[in-house]
């Protein structure tokens, strides 16, 4: 996770495949059954990563949302990535003038 992460910093040009490529992990270990501890780091990772490559692309692809949704039933205590999702909704409605975007930030 960390590798893919520090890929993103070393090859800025692929930033979003490497957050899609951490998201498919990420979905992944949900599906596991990890313990919330297990899975923090990973989407602490994440959060960052999204974070990142939309200050420079003002839109995530749906896979990517799609995890950060579903991460955040399972870790409501990560207020990192509810703020990541938040902000990546509400830029994507910006940028789509969808009013389901926004409902859902």
């Amino acid at each position: 996770m960390r590798a893919l992460a520090l890929l993103l910093w070393l090859e800025p040009g692929h930033g979003m495949q490497d957050i899609e490529e951490v998201s498919v992990i990420c979905q992944e270990l949900i599906a596991s059954g990890v313990s919330d501890e297990e899975l923090q780091p990973a989407f602490e990772e994440l959060s960052g990563a999204v974070v990142y490559v939309t200050a420079s692309r003002s839109e995530l692809s749906q896979m990517i949302i799609e995890c950060m949704s579903n991460a955040n039933r399972w870790l409501r205590q990560l207020h990192i990535l509810s703020l990541t999702l938040s902000m990546s909704l509400i830029t994507r409605s910006y940028a789509t003038k969808s009013r389901d975007d926004y409902d859902a930030a």
